[in-house]
């Protein structure tokens, strides 16, 4: 399925997982709010039930300019990421025509914006660097210098730096890397965008302790993943463990094998932030969770080897391994009045309005 180009559109927002929307969306919204019109949405497929939502109800629906589906691997017997990849680049290929950045098709692109480090971000980059469109690269510049951890977003963000014009970094740390990569294009420190969404969200406290564990390195060990968590949630009856379980085939197999965590379906990003904000711990292995979580100054067992979000380690708990995780002290860091001492250093809450008055400076809108 294809939808139609808004005519004359300058700048174009690209994404295609739930991730992306949740950190692109506020800055969607901020610009509807002082009248910025001029841009358009190149919507990937990546997840293909989020594409299905925001086609049918998404208040920016009318400014999808792309929409394709991913083709699916296991038909085609193809590697998944090979398969997102090239799907992206064959829709460029139509929608997008060498040359001046004019086509018929399209219309008028002078910028492309991605968010991130998905596949979607790197192919959508690809194809504009490929087209010598200059690339704004939002939440730019994290690192952890492990290919394999994060795998494969390590790779994708570093590669968008090499090609961006503009980087729009959460944090200095992000923004120093950057310097030190000699990376081409300008660089800017604007804090996080999924900040400006919870904000002002008050936080309370409760008996719960909220688990998300999805992370592609992890998989090999899920089992134990989970089984570490239901050892947990055995030893400390006095918390509730939820588990809003992932979509992915493989994780989503294993739904009705805890027999002490609460596992429930995915939940919308608004009822999923309603528990954050009042857990007394997280345990996870997502970045995005630990931005949330810092946010509301929650303690975080944090799930992985390596982590690009190295500035939020006084909120981390490292349990790296299924056995460290099975030993935690949930109780006695669920209580440590440590966490309310601390900021988040992610951004203070007003990053869309830092990226906008960025891209006016710069020209780009």
């Amino acid at each position: 399925m294809n939808v139609e180009l808004v005519k004359n559109n300058m700048l174009v927002v690209a994404f295609g997982t739930r991730p992306e929307l949740l950190k692109i969306e506020p800055l969607l919204k901020y610009w509807k709010s002082i009248g910025f019109n001029n841009f358009g949405i190149w919507l990937t497929g990546q997840h293909k039930e989020l594409c299905q939502d925001l086609l049918q109800n998404w208040e920016f629906k009318n400014k999808i300019c792309i929409f394709h589906d991913i083709y699916q691997s296991s038909e085609y017997h193809v590697n998944r990421l090979d398969a997102i990849i090239y799907s992206i680049l064959e829709a460029a290929e139509y929608w997008i025509r060498p040359g001046n950045h004019h086509s018929a098709r399209f219309g008028n692109i002078d910028s492309l914006l991605v968010q991130g480090d998905t596949a979607s971000a790197y192919a959508c980059a690809l194809a504009a660097f490929h087209r010598k469109i200059p690339i704004i690269h939002l939440e730019a510049g994290l690192r952890s210098y492990d290919n394999e951890n994060p795998y494969p977003e390590e790779f994708y963000r570093r590669s968008i730096s090499m090609m961006a014009s503009v980087n729009l970094c959460p944090t200095k740390e992000n923004a120093v890397n950057l310097w030190v990569e000699k990376a081409p294009g300008t660089v800017h420190v604007v804090g996080n965008t999924i900040l400006d969404f919870i904000r002002d969200t008050i936080p309370g406290k409760s008996n719960k302790v909220l688990c998300t564990l999805h992370r592609r390195e992890n998989l090999t060990q899920i089992r134990e993943w989970f089984s570490a968590l239901d050892t947990l949630a055995k030893r400390y009856t006095e918390y509730e463990f939820i588990l809003p379980i992932h979509k992915n085939p493989e994780i989503y197999k294993y739904k009705e094998s805890f027999k002490f965590v609460k596992c429930i379906e995915p939940l919308e990003h608004i009822e999923f932030i309603n528990i954050l904000k009042d857990c007394a711990a997280i345990i996870s292995d997502s970045g995005g969770v630990a931005e949330e979580g810092s946010w509301f100054k929650k303690p975080i067992f944090l799930c992985r080897k390596e982590t690009e979000r190295p500035e939020g380690e006084d909120f981390y708990i490292w349990t790296k391994t299924p056995e460290e995780l099975s030993k935690a002290n949930i109780s006695f860091w669920a209580n440590d009045p440590f966490f309310q001492t601390l900021s988040c250093p992610f951004g203070d809450g007003n990053s869309c309005e830092k990226i906008t008055r960025t891209l006016k400076e710069l020209n780009y809108i």
